[in-house]
């Protein structure tokens, strides 16, 4: 019972707090109000058992605050020191809740836990119905890895119509010596 009204009164000061919120959104607010309603309940242990309740408030407070999207999956990660599995869950729920801020989620969770990177990458990938790979995207991503599960960077260097046409090939063809001039 104390623990279900714990939850209320949480989810109603969060709620509060991002209400307010409007157009002048303090992001770093509402990060904290996630890490409070993770680290509120309970020990690390309890906190495991309860990936459900850290999901769901993830997937609440984004939702409404899309444009905070990482600071809320960086504050997730950090305030229930998620194992490699949840880090995933967590950027799913997120992506699915703001598609548009996962080239966002991706490099917050890549950044609270660089460890993860195949749970990011997979859970990535499942946005959209998992059509091409947001890592691909310029500035951003992991390197080696396409659109294409099976075919390497190199695989499509030479591609005029693939994504990875317009990236620097791995090594460069050795230098051509100057002519020889003789008179």
């Amino acid at each position: 019972m104390k623990t279900t009204i714990k939850y209320l009164l949480l989810t109603a000061a969060f709620g509060a707090a991002t209400a307010n919120a409007g157009d002048g959104t303090d992001c770093d607010d509402i990060a904290d109000a996630v890490r409070e309603q993770i680290r509120n309940g309970g020990s690390k242990e309890q906190i495991k058992k309860d990936e459900g309740q850290i999901l769901e408030i993830v997937r609440k407070a984004v939702s409404e605050n899309q444009e905070c999207a990482a600071d809320i999956v960086a504050a997730a990660i950090q305030a229930s020191n998620a194992s490699n599995a949840l880090v995933g869950q967590i950027v799913q729920t997120a992506g699915n809740a703001a598609p548009g801020q996962i080239n966002n989620i991706v490099a917050a969770a890549s950044g609270a836990a660089p460890g993860a990177a195949a749970e990011i990458n997979a859970a990535a990938q499942s946005i959209g119905g998992g059509g091409g790979n947001p890592l691909n995207s310029p500035g951003g991503g992991l390197a080696g890895q396409t659109d294409n599960p099976g075919e390497s960077e190199q695989d499509t260097a030479g591609d005029s119509d693939e994504q990875g046409a317009n990236q620097a090939p791995d090594e460069l063809p050795a230098p051509v010596p100057p002519p020889v001039v003789t008179t």
